[in-house]
């Protein structure tokens, strides 16, 4: 593994050593002089550690943000692993059409892929669509079993060594694969998923959603193992071992939303890694209507209480700053009182 230092990421030497600082969002680490110098040349090129002690120091910087890793290439057809790509759909047929289309566009051989698509019960002609551009269709009735039961019954037939789920209202950009794929050289990781990106950019919602949606995890590479964080990855853009998978029984069925959020966090408890780049892009077509995006983060709002059950160790703790507190005290003192003393206070 090599490194160098991450996109927006200065130097600011010091008598006693030095300090990596970030400004989106702000934070800092220092450094003594022998790590100052390592990042000193990071600056200028790539880094292989020359010893264990210097390739722990760079994970742990990779890990906060502040140094990036060139992972290894596939560059022998031998190293290409067999991939079976799970699509769950439900009455998606033109979505689905510009989602195989994508695949079959993909800078990874074709004769590696299998694509599975599963079929919860469409009324239109979705089950056509998938014949027709040679997908595996599966087929489990008429009743809506939701996208979780769908991902474990293709899974369930997959035969390639990775599993890499995608949402029917996705495209996947040409190096999907590839730029996601060789995070596995490492024996510990289970899960790999990659930046997903918006569709359009005509609305206002599109737009947002293209920089704050849930499923935009972030611009700096992220690796996780176990701990009590909730970092987890989005199953619309989601390469994991089917060993992993089987081994985690795969997704809870009886989710509907969160589901990808409770089995990254059980195969983290498990002891696997998972990590997040930020590439291997999946194109996705948010919610641009007003109803439907509100309807969605409230169905994303209702996990939230499951996942505090399933997962106590993890619970979200909201982090309000101290001057912030103050205010709001001195807000909420004025209106129990009904003092406007406390105004001028909560003011300065």
């Amino acid at each position: 593994m090599i490194y160098r230092l991450a996109e927006g990421i200065s130097i600011e030497e010091s008598s006693d050593g030095g300090s990596l600082v970030a400004s989106r969002p702000l934070r800092m680490v220092r450094l003594n002089p022998s790590l100052l110098l390592l990042a000193l040349r990071m600056e200028k090129d790539w880094l292989t550690p020359a010893s264990d002690a210097e390739a722990k120091a760079l994970e742990t910087l990779a890990k906060r943000g502040f140094v990036e890793r060139q992972w290894p290439s596939l560059d022998s057809p031998a190293d290409f692993p067999t991939v079976t790509v799970v699509i769950p759909v439900k009455d998606r047929a033109d979505d689905l059409r510009n989602c195989l289309t994508s695949l079959k566009e993909l800078e990874y051989p074709q004769e590696k892929i299998e694509i599975v698509v599963v079929d919860d019960g469409s009324t239109d002609n979705t089950p056509l669509v998938a014949k027709e551009l040679g997908a595996i269709l599966v087929e489990f009735g008429v009743v809506a079993g939701g996208p979780a039961l769908a991902r474990n019954k293709g899974a369930a037939v997959a035969n390639g060594e990775i599993l890499a789920f995608i949402d029917s209202d996705c495209t996947a950009s040409k190096q999907w694969l590839t730029d996601l794929l060789p995070v596995f050289a490492s024996t510990d990781v289970a899960a790999v998923g990659g930046w997903v990106d918006g569709m359009f950019t005509e609305s206002a919602l599109d737009r947002y959603e293209a920089v704050m949606s849930s499923l935009n995890v972030g611009c700096r590479e992220v690796s996780c193992g176990q701990g009590g964080d909730n970092f987890y990855l989005p199953s619309c853009n989601l390469l994991m071992r089917k060993e992993a998978f089987i081994a985690a029984n795969g997704f809870r069925s009886e989710l509907h939303v969160g589901e990808d959020v409770d089995l990254t966090w059980r195969i983290r408890d498990a002891g696997w890694k998972i990590v997040y780049l930020p590439k291997g892009t999946v194109f996705h077509a948010h919610r641009s209507i007003l109803w439907p995006f509100m309807k969605r983060r409230f169905d994303y709002g209702t996990s939230e209480g499951l996942l505090q059950q399933l997962h106590p160790v993890r619970g979200k703790k909201m982090f309000i700053p101290p001057m912030l507190a103050t205010i709001l005290c001195l807000l909420v003192g004025a209106l129990t009182f009904q003092s406007l003393l406390l105004l001028p206070a909560a003011f300065l």
